[in-house]
């Protein structure tokens, strides 16, 4: 696991944005106080069909095939203020997140 952490960390290609992520009312509000420079809209609201974690009813839009937030050079435009899911991953609750090799999949280095 901790391998896996490692190369995460070290990891340049940014796909674990790809799908954008699901988030709270809570880290909503935190984001647009936070006022990145990012051509709105950055959020809608889960489609419940999609079965939503609790309480994470929005998620980020994605454009040009990444987060709204993900910067050209593939880091976060709000690191700082990022919500949980992005700062726990690939771990969710301590284990590896489910979608972790979906997201990961096409990095071999990541992986190995």
């Amino acid at each position: 696991m901790q391998k896996i952490l490692e190369k995460c960390n070290r990891c340049e290609s940014g796909s674990c944005c790809e799908e954008g992520v699901e988030l709270s009312k809570d880290e909503v509000r935190r984001i647009i106080a936070w006022a990145p420079q990012v051509k709105k809209p950055w959020f809608r609201l889960v489609d419940p069909e999609n079965d939503p974690a609790p309480g994470y009813n929005y998620e980020t839009l994605v454009r040009d095939g990444r987060c709204v937030f993900q910067r050209e050079d593939k880091k976060c435009r709000i690191y700082s203020v990022r919500p949980k899911h992005c700062n726990e991953f690939p771990l969710e609750g301590g284990k590896l997140a489910q979608y972790y090799h979906r997201l990961c999949g096409n990095q071999r280095d990541i992986l190995t």
